[in-house]
């Protein structure tokens, strides 16, 4: 394995890396009767109760998806502690992987506990109970984090459990299950019409009723009946980027029940649907598309 590309930076839960100096007389491993315990390997982090994070410095042709498999770790926990949107990422950039799913969220300004918390659907939802996740994560409370407005130094690394930043626009199911993709964007031959054509979306199989949930947060543009895509939802999304805010458009189609309307606003995860075989579909299974501001539908590879 390559190793140098790869740097131990904190295990959080409170505890800290102890030093040498520490350690009283002089260090003989040559009196060891086993091998000096070392670093866990990185494909063995994601297996450890303990949270840990890494520093790994991207190299020339990976991408995000290969790291993240080679090391069994959950991308869009690395996209969130990085604030990474999809697309290249350049050789010699540093990331934070964390070993758990959640966000490794970097105190900017002083900030308290509430205001990290409700930053976060997660915390939004649960309130308190949140607090207490994010302080159990961590190996807190100390005495002094019970202050309500205790605030936190700007530099200092919490992880947030089961907490993400919107980033991309992934595919609306929860869970983590490999998908399995029947269609994928481009010119195909269709199945039922028997004509080639271009196929605006990934075609996911999954079983009838299956929860949909929403890509990103957004605002509902339509949810009804449309022609072949059957029972479909389209969510309108406003996405900032470093170079301004740009709209992209989510269509859900085929499905078995709709569960939010036209006007709604809708949260990042948030179930909106089933899986169905409305309109011209040859089983269950979602047709996932994304268009543009221009309304041109853009490959949903290119997105996760």
């Amino acid at each position: 394995m390559r190793r140098s590309n790869i740097v131990i930076v904190a295990v959080l839960l409170g505890l800290a890396l102890a030093s040498w100096a520490d350690v009283p007389g002089a260090f003989r491993s040559d009196l060891l009767l086993s091998p000096f315990p070392t670093t866990p390997k990185v494909v063995q982090l994601s297996k450890l109760d303990k949270t840990v994070i890494i520093n790994y410095t991207v190299e020339k042709n990976e991408d995000l998806w290969s790291i993240c498999r080679r090391y069994g770790v959950d991308q869009y926990s690395v996209r969130s502690s990085n604030d990474l949107d999809p697309g290249s990422i350049p050789a010699g950039t540093v990331i934070r992987i964390p070993n758990h799913k959640g966000t490794v969220y970097e105190v900017k300004t002083p900030e308290n506990l509430d205001t990290i918390s409700h930053g976060f659907n997660r915390g939004k939802l649960l309130g308190a109970a949140y607090e207490q996740e994010i302080l159990s994560a961590n190996e807190f409370p100390m005495p002094d984090l019970k202050i309500k407005d205790y605030s936190f130094d700007p530099g200092t690394l919490l992880f947030l459990p089961d907490a993400w930043k919107p980033t991309g626009l992934p595919f609306p199911f929860t869970g983590g299950q490999p998908l399995r993709i029947t269609s994928r964007f481009g010119m195909r031959k269709h199945p039922i019409l028997g004509r080639v054509r271009k196929h605006d979306g990934f075609d996911i199989a999954k079983p009838y009723g299956t929860p949909v949930v929403a890509s990103r947060e957004g605002v509902v543009v339509s949810a009804g009946w449309m022609g072949g895509y059957g029972n479909m939802i389209e969510i309108r999304h406003a996405i900032k980027t470093k170079t301004g805010t740009k709209t992209f458009y989510t269509r859900y189609g085929h499905l078995s029940k709709i569960m939010v309307h036209s006007g709604q606003h809708v949260h990042l995860y948030q179930m909106i649907g089933r899986v169905g075989s409305t309109g011209l579909s040859t089983g269950p299974h979602l047709h996932f598309e994304i268009r543009d501001e221009n309304g041109v539908a853009r490959n949903p590879g290119g997105f996760q």
